[in-house]
């Protein structure tokens, strides 16, 4: 080995390390890893810029805007409800059918962005029919998983892939190459779901838990609230006229920062503490009159604090008094997102009211409420508690970036999803029909395809420019764009030919199918841990030389890859989708593995009898 591929598996398996430990952002590594490169003279500042110009970049960039308009018309919560109604309450079939409608949507859209937006549904679905939902989120996350291997644009490595076979001067797999393997795959991982995985799966969280509100089963506040032991922190206010605070606003009274105290609502009435009609929300602007009764959560002895100095007669707060305030004002349950910005951060740092207009009442770390929360750094895996009007509630709803929410009570929501389409979801669907047929019929790369169809999406409407800019996951294109160097630099140095010879002197013995089984069970490892995306362009280069050099097919080994990438099954790190459901299934992580290993087995085996019938030899 020479010097420069000592150095290039140097900055490799740094870079693979950096991504296995997580603290820096992807799109930090790949750049990092290309700047190394450029210091040591491994590649030019023409193939450092290279991957910008992509195709591939430019492919994913244009699929998230698509999933974004296909998400922001309702046709993916459409398909929602309509699950919904059809699910009934037995497990297996609601199960069957979760996997179906998810795999279905991811395989024209995201899947984390599929998962975010059934989530809240598949869960509510679980607490109708009385059943953990932990029976339904592994099925929903491999779904997900698997939706990306059904058509080229289900996931970013299928893309990567097809632009490296046309790279290499071969043809490029067409739109549902990838299909007869998805579909085979979506079988056995149904069965085995519904027979072993279903056996296998604990059920962490107990039946009629963690809810959301569906058509036929409304979630109460006090439901909601009762993980977060809200009793002793939810307090009911009379404001009499002799009270200081009658006449003023919370901001200048200083509620908030002197007493740390939230005030959740008010009613103006003429008895003291009567069961008021309707509570009306309170900003801090917002002038209390005389006769009122608020609604206050906080620490026992801050309440009293400011009930002795405001001269407010105090009691907690009863069942009927959450009732009423659910009728009003908007609760909601948020999970924190894999990559969500609020990460490492606290509320204080985050303006976190200022931000979303929600106060957070409440955080839940590992199933337990924590005391304080304002400057407590937020962590992967937390959820809170937050309330506020419905207005501001649907505006953090249609946020699926940094947050999810995944439970919320129902009262007084404007917002009734409907499995009608309107016009703007017609046209949706209708411009991602012309997509998929520009690709199909080959009229136009691939490229401008999906190119048109973004721009399509914008100009009908069907999304805004803001909505297209937080849709998008520049992470994600950075990361093809800094990988694509890293990938160059292991071919000048030729440790990308030594990697493939080391394949195939040890495996070739063995035939094609051990070094099929080699180089799935590699990728799959890595990807358990690493970018999916930067998995696939590191080993594709890899088998291609491997296929190449005992004159076999290369579309095998690179569908090979697109294969492995996808089922990361095993550990939560492993994609997006399954940090989404290890809350709400109230996962650990030996439970993906226990689940997932045995059934990556049975893929790995499958795949290296089945794909060289598709793709023969």
């Amino acid at each position: 080995m020479t010097v420069d591929i000592w150095i290039t598996v140097l900055i490799l398996l740094s870079t693979i390390g950096l991504f296995v430990w997580d603290r820096l952002p992807l799109s930090v590594v790949a750049f990092l890893s290309v700047f190394a490169l450029l210091i040591t003279d491994l590649i030019t500042p023409d193939e450092a810029l290279a991957g910008l110009s992509n195709s591939a970049v430019f492919i994913v960039g244009g699929m998230f805007v698509v999933g974004a308009g296909i998400s922001q018309t309702g046709v993916a919560s459409a398909l929602g409800v309509r699950l919904g109604r059809l699910a009934g309450t037995n497990e297996i079939r609601m199960a069957l059918l979760v996997m179906g409608v998810i795999t279905l949507i991811s395989a024209f859209m995201s899947s984390t962005g599929a998962t975010a937006i059934l989530l809240p549904v598949v869960v509510s679905l679980a607490v109708g029919a009385q059943i953990s939902p932990s029976k339904l989120m592994l099925p929903l996350a491999y779904g997900a998983l698997i939706g990306g291997m059904m058509t080229l644009i289900g996931t970013p490595p299928n893309i990567v892939v097809s632009d490296f076979l046309a790279d290499q001067g071969y043809e490029p797999f067409g739109f549902f190459a990838f299909t007869p393997m998805g579909i085979i795959i979506w079988v056995i991982a149904v069965g085995y779901m519904l027979t072993v995985g279903r056996w296998l799966t604990p059920e962490r969280v107990p039946p009629g838990a963690n809810a959301v509100p569906t058509d036929d089963a409304m979630l109460t506040l006090a439901d909601l609230t009762q993980p977060y032991a809200v009793q002793d922190r939810a307090f009911a206010l009379y404001v009499s006229s002799a009270a200081l605070l009658s006449g003023h606003s919370p901001r200048s009274a200083n509620i908030r920062e002197r007493y740390n105290v939230d005030l959740l609502g008010m009613q103006v009435q003429g008895g003291e503490l009567n069961r008021p009609a309707r509570v009306e929300s309170i900003t801090p602007e917002t002038i209390i009159p005389a006769n009122t009764v608020l609604y206050a959560w906080g620490e026992r002895a801050a309440v009293e604090q400011l009930a002795a100095e405001q001269a407010l007669r105090m009691r907690p707060m009863n069942e009927d008094d959450l009732a009423i305030i659910g009728n009003h004002i908007g609760v909601i349950e948020i999970l924190l997102t894999p990559r969500s910005n609020l990460i490492g951060r606290s509320l204080a740092q985050l303006h976190f009211r200022e931000r979303y207009g929600l106060s957070v009442l409440r955080i839940l770390r590992l199933g337990k409420p924590l005391n304080s929360i304002v400057h407590t750094p937020l962590r992967f895996g937390d959820t809170l508690l937050a309330e506020g009007s419905w207005e501001q509630v649907e505006l953090l709803r249609n946020e699926k970036r940094d947050v999810v929410v995944v439970a919320k009570t129902d009262f007084g929501d404007p917002d009734v999803v409907s499995d009608k389409l309107t016009v703007k979801g017609w046209m949706a669907v209708a411009i991602l029909g012309a997509m998929v047929a520009l690709m199909i019929t080959g009229i136009v790369p691939i490229v401008t395809a999906v190119l048109f169809a973004a721009l399509a999406m914008l100009l009908t409407n069907c999304l805004t420019i803001e909505d297209a800019y937080r849709a998008m996951s520049w992470e994600s294109i950075f990361v093809i764009a800094g990988m694509i160097p890293l990938a160059t630099a292991l071919e000048n140095t030729g440790a990308i030919q030594l990697l493939s010879e080391s394949i195939v002197r040890n495996l070739g013995p063995y035939g094609p199918a051990a070094i099929m089984a080699g180089v799935f069970l590699v990728t799959v490892v890595l990807s358990q841990f690493a970018s999916n995306t930067a998995i696939t362009i590191l080993m594709a280069p890899v088998a291609f030389k491997a296929a190449v050099s005992l004159d076999l097919n290369p579309a095998t080994f690179l569908m090979t890859i697109a294969v492995a990438t996808s089922v990361a099954f095993a550990t939560p790190t492993g994609s997006p989708v399954n940090v989404l459901v290890m809350g709400p299934g109230g996962f650990r992580f030996t439970d993906f593995a226990r689940v997932g290993v045995p059934l990556q087995l049975i893929i790995l085996v499958v795949t290296v009898l089945v794909l060289p019938l598709l793709f023969p030899l």
